[in-house]
């Protein structure tokens, strides 16, 4: 970890400096092979694995925490994003100004900023994108999730409100948190669909294929997918999110990103 400034190699998430973006081609990601007991029991606190992972986001529509790295950083989606008529050129993430302006274009629309083009936003989502190479990082999640409210621990939680998976490596650690934390339903949407295809997940890990383009068909040969449509009713079936019902925005009473028994969601571009 010696490459990263030292507002990173102090554990913090919330400094003012501007960090590097770093590709698994440039700095590979490691699959953890630890001992878990053991490592589990170096930590103390939340604070202290919190250290190594960053903190998690929270999302007001979502029932349950969320875990963000930086959309510039997705292996697919950072080049679709310069694709007009994707879904990735439209990503409500956007956490660049050229990318903003592109899609304030395309859709006919104000140029508006977000949360996640922030300096704050984007620093705390570029130091957990660095803390993927810590040797522990695996240990310090699963002790974050199983110890959170009041060491109860968390019922839903979702990957990457922002950002995607970066390599096969990080998807098997993601998978070992999973596995590790079965009281804790995971849910995580994802373009990169070629490294997702075969792998094995534990039962309470849903793991969703998203489509290229808004109306576009779902991708095939996978057990959970996700579509974008831009009519009133979904271009290609599947369970409509609730979500983006005028006035209400939030997920409500609604797990069907999370039951493994809503195989197809499709989301409103509106």
């Amino acid at each position: 970890m010696s490459k990263v400034c030292k507002c990173y190699r102090g554990g913090n998430a919330k400094g003012d400096c501007q960090l590097p973006i770093y590709s698994d081609q440039e700095w590979p990601i490691e699959a953890y092979e630890g001992d878990l007991d053991e490592d589990l029991g170096r930590f103390t606190s939340i604070a202290a694995a919190e250290q190594i992972i960053g903190e998690l986001s929270s999302a007001s529509k979502m029932p349950g925490p969320t875990y963000n790295l930086p959309s510039s950083a997705c292996p697919t989606g950072s080049r679709l994003s310069k694709i007009e008529g994707t879904i990735c050129s439209i990503c409500l993430a956007a956490d660049r100004e050229d990318w903003r302006k592109r899609m304030a274009a395309v859709r006919g629309r104000k140029y508006t900023l977000n949360r996640f083009i922030t300096p704050q936003v984007n620093h705390a989502d570029r130091w957990r994108l660095i803390s993927l190479r810590h040797q522990s990082w695996v240990p310090a999640f699963i002790f974050v999730l199983r110890n959170r409210n009041n060491q109860c621990g968390e019922q839903w939680f979702r990957w990457h409100s922002e950002g995607d998976i970066q390599s096969r490596n990080h998807l098997l650690n993601i998978l070992q948190v999973a596995e590790h934390t079965p009281w804790t339903n995971h849910w995580i949407s994802t373009q990169e669909f070629k490294l997702v295809r075969g792998v094995h997940r534990s039962p309470n890990m849903k793991i969703m294929v998203s489509s290229l383009e808004p109306d576009g068909p779902p991708r095939e040969g996978f057990d959970f997918v996700s579509t974008v449509s831009t009519t009133d009713e979904p271009a290609h079936g599947g369970f409509r999110c609730p979500a983006q019902k005028p006035g209400l925005y939030e997920c409500d009473r609604c797990r069907a990103c999370w039951d493994p028994n809503v195989n197809h969601v499709d989301y409103s571009e509106k």
